[in-house]
């Protein structure tokens, strides 16, 4: 066991939370910590002081709105000069890219079936790699999400899309496993090491 040493902090975004319990994911970068889920109304980071308290001079009385609808299973990132990268998906992903300091985005791409990669991108990830500057997203399309996949099959396919601090695709994705056969609930991750490699 444990002992609570701060919180637990409430954060409440505007709007309907009835589904609130999209994500959230976590970060602490900057001395803040960003939290980052899908509610009712869309997806919101907020930003949290190291005393957990919220940051109500940040974006607007603490909270972003990256998107109005969608933004199921958020996973966050850390980047450079205080960027921060989002990713979400379910029955289509998508990345965001915002700067932490600012509340500014930088760049927001929702995806569908694009280059092999499935409509249903709840198998997803995202992480720096500071060797070769760019952020790796991970997605992985599963069942009858995939594209060109008649219904009810299970086979998944999983790619990896390098992305710029500044928001734009590197290159084309890299298969990472293909159809191989798995049961519904596909989760990926991915990580990069020190020499640039990436670790699925």
């Amino acid at each position: 066991g444990g002992v609570l040493v701060q919180g637990p902090v409430t954060l409440d975004p505007p709007g309907d939370n009835g589904s609130a319990n999209r994500g959230p994911g976590l970060l602490s970068s900057g001395g803040a910590w960003f939290v980052v889920w899908n509610t009712g109304s869309g997806l919101f980071v907020a930003r949290v002081g190291a005393d957990l308290a919220l940051d109500t001079d940040w974006a607007d009385g603490g909270f972003l709105k990256l998107q109005d609808s969608g933004g199921n299973h958020p996973e966050i990132a850390a980047g450079p000069s205080g960027r921060l990268a989002v990713v979400w998906g379910e029955t289509q992903w998508g990345v965001s890219i915002f700067d932490g300091a600012t509340a500014q985005v930088v760049a927001h791409t929702t995806m569908g079936c694009a280059s092999g990669a499935g409509s249903n991108g709840d198998g997803h990830d995202i992480t720096w790699n500071n060797a070769k500057g760019e952020f790796g997203v991970l997605v992985s399309g599963q069942g009858t999400g995939l594209c060109d996949k008649p219904q009810g099959q299970v086979d998944v396919t999983e790619t990896l899309h390098r992305l710029s601090p500044e928001g734009a695709f590197i290159g084309g994705p890299l298969s990472v496993m293909c159809g191989y056969t798995i049961g519904a609930g596909h989760r990926g991750g991915v990580t990069a090491k020190p020499d640039g490699t990436y670790v699925v």
